[in-house]
């Protein structure tokens, strides 16, 4: 089953959390939007990105349809018994998903199909969110790999959501550490809610009963916090749901520098 389809199942047998399912929608890469051909061409006439189709439905709701393939929209197509040609570009949801989304009332993901979801206004900051957590993920995998362009290290310094997990103990707050069989002390940092969603059970048997606490910094702050504890290291999202990124200490000194 293709990928969009298959995400979609997995939510609606609760396989996956609504959480889980925005993941998936904003980390694909293929999505099929589509424009106008007064747009196209005017795109292709000034070198320039085109301005994305939107569709108002009768009560007037503006809508932003994205396709998962070429053939979920001829299939849309074929059901709104459209005619003409249609146009259309493929995006990365990364840079889909980020906005904005200014006159736009609702997302609406391959309709007139059996697997068609929308998501309306109050929903798009969530969607933002878990686009700007997929860009620093993979930002972090640059610097990790040693591929990261310039401005890479600027981007991790400024990004201002890091999550993690403070034990409240009677002796005053602790940082919770991520597993590790060597024994080190590494800090567990989170870059976005479901990451650090699957920390917390960890996160419940380090703090021996104490009440775990989910605290947010920007860069600066959760950098300047890290050097001036005793750490081996940081890892980022070391519970998943996506592969785990260590650094050794010495990038918190690395980032604040940038």
């Amino acid at each position: 089953m293709p990928i969009i389809p298959d995400l979609i199942a997995q939510w609606r047998n609760k396989q996956i959390n609504g959480l889980g399912l925005m993941r998936g929608l904003v980390g694909y890469e293929a999505w099929v939007v589509p424009i106008s051909e007064a747009a196209a061409v005017r795109a292709l006439a000034h070198n320039d990105g085109p301005s994305l189709q939107l569709s108002t439905d009768p009560a007037g709701k503006v809508s932003l349809l994205l396709f998962s393939d070429v053939d979920a929209l001829h299939r849309y197509r074929q059901s709104a018994s459209a005619q003409g040609e249609q146009h259309f570009l493929t995006l990365r949801g990364g840079g889909l998903f980020i906005g904005p989304f200014e006159n736009v009332n609702r997302i609406h993901i391959d309709p007139l199909s059996p697997y068609d979801i929308f998501y309306d206004t109050e929903q798009f900051p969530r969607l933002f969110e878990m686009a700007r957590a997929i860009a620093l993920e993979q930002a972090l995998t640059s610097l990790r790999q040693g591929t990261a362009p310039d401005g890479i290290a600027v981007k991790v310094r400024e990004f201002d959501e890091y999550r993690i997990a403070i034990a409240q103990h009677e002796s005053g707050p602790s940082l919770l550490m991520a597993p590790d069989s060597k024994g080190r002390s590494l800090a567990a940092v989170f870059t976005a809610q479901d990451a650090f969603d699957a920390y917390v059970p960890t996160a419940k048997k380090q703090s021996g009963g104490s009440e775990v606490k989910e605290t947010k910094l920007g860069g600066p702050a959760l950098f300047k916090l890290l050097l001036s504890m005793k750490l081996d290291g940081i890892v980022f999202n070391c519970e998943g749901p996506v592969r785990p990124i260590a650094f050794a200490l010495g990038l918190a000194s690395i980032i604040l520098q940038a």
